[in-house]
């Protein structure tokens, strides 16, 4: 009984203490350059979408999702 009491107001006070709000101020300094991109920078993106998903009739996509790309690697 001790431990499910326990557990009983832990889980009562977690949320309240989680409301617990301070005041904070940020400064973001946007003159300093903290990296630098050269010319060979190469982004890619990949969605999670099925390639049975399609938008107003077409699948541009095809089978070029990360669910794909798993399955494809193992």
């Amino acid at each position: 009984m001790g431990f499910a009491s326990f557990l009983l107001i832990f889980l009562t006070l977690c949320p309240a203490l989680a409301q617990i709000v301070e005041d904070t101020e940020f400064l973001i300094d946007g003159t300093v350059k903290i990296a630098e991109t050269d010319d060979n920078y190469v982004c890619a993106t990949l969605d999670w979408w099925p390639k049975e998903k399609c938008n107003y009739n077409e699948c541009p996509w095809g089978s070029a999702s990360l669910i794909n790309l798993v399955k494809f690697y193992y």
